[in-house]
């Protein structure tokens, strides 16, 4: 039997049905909530919409709670860039973490604009600042380096494609998390950053996904 649906929007339904999570020291919720966080966190408002980055998958979890981890060890960025920033998450992070400038990027036009009113929504505009780029070749990323935190939260293939691009933005002793790969992936990502002099330091496994902390020699 064929039968009629209803009109859904279902970007709404999503948005909706997004529940508040709490991920280390970050409280993600979106904007259809009035949560009050638990104290000591660090409140991220994202909301399911265009750009990808609403602190569910894994592989967002996986780097918030490497941030986290950053920060319990009293680590210190003044210059940090996340690559392929989506819906901003993960620069708004490091921006209300540290208090310090953040530079996003990312291929989509539609990703910057969404990531760029997360900032303003999170009260950190001022600390924000968002580029269209492929990769590392927006001059404006390539004149802002060298960085010492770089974060990519992007897939396996185009991690390994811009490893010599992103070691090359990097500075020395500087710091980098990828995710967007599975775990099958990981000793091919790892070999890509080792041959550019940026080791591996750590790994978390989220459901075969991972994210990978490097620091470059």
């Amino acid at each position: 039997m064929i039968e009629e649906l209803p009109e859904t929007d279902w970007l709404e339904a999503t948005w909706r049905s997004f529940p508040p999570r709490q991920i280390g020291r970050y409280y993600v919720y979106g904007s259809h909530t009035s949560p009050t966080p638990p104290e000591g966190s660090i409140a991220l408002q994202i909301n399911a919409a265009t750009a990808f980055g609403s602190g569910e998958h894994e592989t967002t979890t996986g780097c918030l709670l490497t941030l986290d981890d950053l920060a319990k060890q009293g680590r210190l960025f003044h210059k940090p860039l996340d690559m392929g920033c989506g819906s901003g998450i993960l620069a708004i992070a490091v921006a209300k973490t540290w208090n310090i400038p953040v530079i996003a990027a990312d291929n989509d036009p539609e990703s910057v604009r969404v990531a760029t009113g997360n900032a303003v929504l999170n009260d950190c505009a001022p600390l924000f600042k968002a580029y269209v780029s492929d990769g590392f070749k927006s001059k404006d990323i390539h004149k802002k380096g060298p960085y010492d935190l770089i974060i990519a939260n992007i897939l396996a293939t185009p991690l390994i494609d811009m490893a010599q691009e992103l070691s090359q933005s990097l500075a020395p002793k500087g710091t980098v998390i990828l995710s967007g790969l599975l775990s099958r992936h990981r000793a091919e990502v790892v070999r890509a950053y080792e041959e550019q002099g940026v080791r591996l330091v750590s790994h978390r496994i989220l459901n075969d996904w991972e994210a990978l902390l490097l620091e470059k020699g």
